[in-house]
């Protein structure tokens, strides 16, 4: 079996996509995936402009919002986790958002960037817990840590059951080889809600 460079694979990459390897957009033209006001539960993965949706996500695909308090009622810590799948798009997405310290503001509808140097109070900041991730057929893109740096998360819509939002950055590919612009939108059920 021949083996592929690895400098060969982003050509191929965007041949494929040329080529309609990638057309999973059943007629969307959303241009970026992101900001789109959805109606019921919904996933989008967009990877260089390919879009992988926007299609239902699969019933244990939900998110969770949880802040800790001190004795005084002050939020020391704020955390996000989503996680969702759709099994038409083959898409998954992870994302996993947090905010520590001393009366810290909770993570909220609004934009955030990840950022690893968190050490003085950025209200629009987030430090990245696991790390982020995209799936579709054809391969993952994740970062992690600072790898992370720079990536916009925004919840765009809530209440305490639903929560819509995107997280957008460049994202190298599960091999290393290349990097490539990555959005994720999701509108998900909020399965566990601490304000």
């Amino acid at each position: 079996m021949k083996r592929i460079s690895r400098h060969a694979l982003p050509l191929l990459v965007t041949a494929a996509a040329g080529c309609g390897l990638f057309d999973n957009s059943g007629g969307n033209n959303n241009s970026d995936g992101g900001g789109t006001a959805y109606t019921s539960p919904t996933l989008e993965v967009t990877i260089n402009g390919i879009h992988f949706g926007p299609s239902a996500p699969t019933s244990d695909s939900s998110a969770s919002l949880i802040n800790t308090r001190d004795s005084t009622g002050r939020v020391t810590s704020s955390v996000f986790r989503m996680v969702a799948a759709s099994s038409q798009s083959g898409a998954t997405c992870n994302v996993s958002a947090q905010r520590s310290g001393n009366d810290v503001a909770p993570i909220g509808q609004g934009g955030y960037t990840f950022s690893t140097q968190l050490g003085t109070p950025q209200y629009d900041a987030v430090a990245p817990i696991e790390g982020e991730g995209v799936t579709v057929p054809q391969g993952t893109f994740q970062c992690t840590g600072q790898a992370c740096t720079g990536t916009v998360f925004a919840i765009t819509r809530m209440s305490d059951t639903m929560i819509e939002g995107y997280v957008s950055g460049t994202w190298a590919d599960s091999n290393g080889s290349f990097a490539a612009p990555v959005v994720c939108s999701f509108y998900v059920p909020l399965t566990s809600y601490v304000p």
